[in-house]
């Protein structure tokens, strides 16, 4: 007997289960991100390696906003840099 198909509903809330797990993977690798910098604070690297982390975040938001977001309306096009500026600030003010 074939196993039932899975729903959209189904597969949105196993994925977004998983997607919270991953956060929280990131949360827990961050904090020891933070004592790696502190045995090292002179060290640029780790600097680095958040902006290119904030980077690949930042897309991954760009993605997942809703359609009517201003940010979200230059995804695609050649002034998606400026929808992620605008991101950042959003989110850094």
């Amino acid at each position: 007997m074939k196993k039932p198909r899975e729903t959209a509903s189904q597969l949105y809330a196993r994925n977004r289960k998983l997607t919270l797990g991953l956060i929280a993977e990131l949360q827990s690798t961050l904090a020891k991100h933070d004592g790696e910098q502190a045995e090292e604070p002179k060290h640029y690297g780790f600097a680095g390696d958040l902006e290119h982390a904030n980077q690949n975040l930042a897309e991954i938001i760009m993605f997942l906003l809703p359609s009517n977001d201003p940010a979200k309306k230059t995804w695609g096009d050649d002034s998606e840099a400026e929808g992620m500026k605008a991101l950042l600030n959003r989110i850094n003010s």
